[in-house]
């Protein structure tokens, strides 16, 4: 028995359980976070026209064995190429959908396994070196082939379109290599540290079945192994542990990327939440580079809704019309700079910029809007008042949208043997009936470290609040009281709790002399 099939065992863990439980759509793929990094693989487009596949082998920098699928769409003349790869966990098979649909519209497409997973040989070292020199020789084998058109020597007409894991492949490659000619980057991230473990507290809910999985279906190097057990084993992520995450991440290399990028992602992702994509947005932007952002209503999610064929229809056609638009040069594809997806409305609204141009930072002074001997919250099993949550509703005019990233900003204390305390924050939707629950299921967690001024940004979000309700700001030291994950193969919750006997003091703003605020972008509709 392997290590991995022990620790499989030892959470009840099986791939087939996996999917089983987060009800994976037939033909998405056999990797077992097919699911949930690829959300919409089995959904989008549909093709037409005629195409030959051909498995091919094809020598790495390294001489390591890299299987991919070549989809060919047999026109006579050469044509632009579209290089893809999986999820985490995946296989190019997860990317037939796409490859097919790029195929049925005259596109050369390379759907590949990346290194250590699938039939690739070599061992998965995290969107690393390697990763990026692997991915850099298939555009060069590309360049080799009679039918797909070039620039120059050794410069195939390519964009690169990927999901999680392969989107933060494509933005490290084009960190690198100017061959690029297009970006279609989805529900990927900027900081996989932040991702992982959002202000120094772990989603432990996440990263024990990422790393079951990276072991299961893939061949990890000694470095990924080792970190991801150290993770597992102090329910923390050190600072050397976050660096390695880092140095796999945009946020250190964006100002190298000058690829025109179409990214796409989802209000519900909660292993890459909002912040995450429009970090890379405005990154990109900021450089002067050609940049869409796309969100529709799914992510990374145990139970994200299905995607709408409104939804299936608008991410389709801007996929296919930006590569035709960059590596064809055709009209350009009527995209926004920004198109978000309403669920209240059913439909996409559009925007220049996020938040909105003509949204406006609300800021709501909490110790106003709550009553403040409310104020203290710790664990039960502390001995003390029992109070394990604050909540503060915040009133609304009319029919608003929140839109944007909230940013929370409280004096708070941890008290306890090592002095460190996890506060849990989310808005929430409050009805006539006093039903609410975190908007997006999106829940934003920050470790306390001694005493002094928190403030930290929520979760980015999209949400109309109807005229007969109100926003609700709860804060807990129990994370399950907001994200119960009810799978029996992860923990209770989303993050890793605060440990037993921790409290805190969310501080009395009027003795403590600072102000205790909530700002939300807000715009009326």
């Amino acid at each position: 028995m392997t290590d991995s099939d022990s620790l499989a065992q030892s959470i009840g863990l099986t791939r087939r359980r996996f999917l089983a439980s987060v009800g994976v759509a037939a033909g998405v793929g056999a990797g077992a976070l097919s699911a949930v990094s690829d959300p919409v693989a089995a959904q989008e487009g549909e093709s037409e026209g005629e195409f030959t596949t051909e498995r091919v082998e094809i020598d790495s920098f390294d001489g390591t064995t890299i299987v991919a699928t070549l989809y060919d769409p047999g026109v006579e003349e050469p044509q632009p190429a579209v290089l893809m790869t999986h999820g985490w966990g995946g296989t190019r098979q997860d990317r037939d959908p796409q490859a097919s649909l790029y195929a049925s519209n005259d596109y050369v497409a390379l759907a590949y396994d990346s290194r250590g997973f699938g039939e690739s040989g070599g061992q998965v070292s995290s969107t690393g070196p390697n990763e990026q020199q692997d991915a850099a020789a298939l555009v060069s084998w590309l360049a080799d082939r009679d039918i797909v058109m070039t620039d120059g020597e050794d410069d195939p007409r390519v964009g690169m379109d990927g999901f999680s894991y392969g989107g933060g492949i494509q933005l490290r490659l084009a960190s690198a290599d100017d061959r690029l000619d297009a970006l279609i980057p989805r529900i990927t991230w900027h900081n996989l540290a932040q991702s992982l473990a959002p202000n120094g507290v772990l989603k432990e809910g996440w990263q024990l079945p990422l790393r079951v999985s990276g072991q299961q279906d893939g061949n990890l190097d000694a470095e990924a192994v080792e970190i991801g057990e150290s993770i597992a084993r102090s329910g923390t992520m050190n600072e050397a542990e976050r660096e390695y995450y880092r140095s796999r991440s945009a946020v250190t290399f964006i100002d190298q990327i000058d690829t025109p990028a179409l990214f796409i992602s989802g209000w519900q992702d909660r292993l890459f939440p909002p912040n995450q994509v429009f970090a890379n947005f405005r990154g990109l932007r900021e450089n002067g580079v050609e940049t869409r952002l796309l969100m529709h209503n799914t992510g990374h999610n145990f139970f994200s809704p299905e995607q709408s064929e409104t939804e299936r229809s608008v991410i389709t056609d801007a996929v296919v019309g930006w590569m035709d638009y960059h590596l064809r040069g055709e009209e350009p594809p009527g995209l926004s700079t920004v198109t978000y997806y309403d669920d209240t409305l059913g439909d996409f609204r559009t925007a220049e910029s996020m938040p909105p141009a003509d949204a406006s930072e609300r800021t709501y002074n909490l110790g106003e809007e709550g009553e403040l001997d409310a104020w203290y919250i710790e664990r039960p099993d502390s001995g003390g008042s029992n109070r394990t949550a604050v909540s503060i509703d915040l009133p609304v005019e009319g029919r608003t949208e929140v839109v944007g990233v909230p940013t929370l900003r409280v004096e708070a204390g941890a008290f306890a043997a090592n002095d460190r305390a996890r506060l849990f924050a989310a808005l929430e939707d409050v009805g006539p009936d006093g039903a609410s629950g975190p908007i997006n299921g999106q829940v934003m967690a920050y470790e306390v470290a001694g005493s002094g001024t928190v403030e930290f940004d929520l979760a980015g979000l999209q949400h109309v609040v109807e005229p007969d309700h109100n926003l609700r700001l709860t804060m807990t030291l129990v994370d399950d009281l907001l994200t119960s994950v009810p799978l029996d193969f992860v923990p209770s919750a989303l993050y890793v709790d605060s440990t037993p006997g921790t409290s805190a003091i969310l501080a009395d703003p009027v003795a403590s002399g600072e102000e205790a605020t909530l700002s939300v972008p807000t715009r009326s509709l």
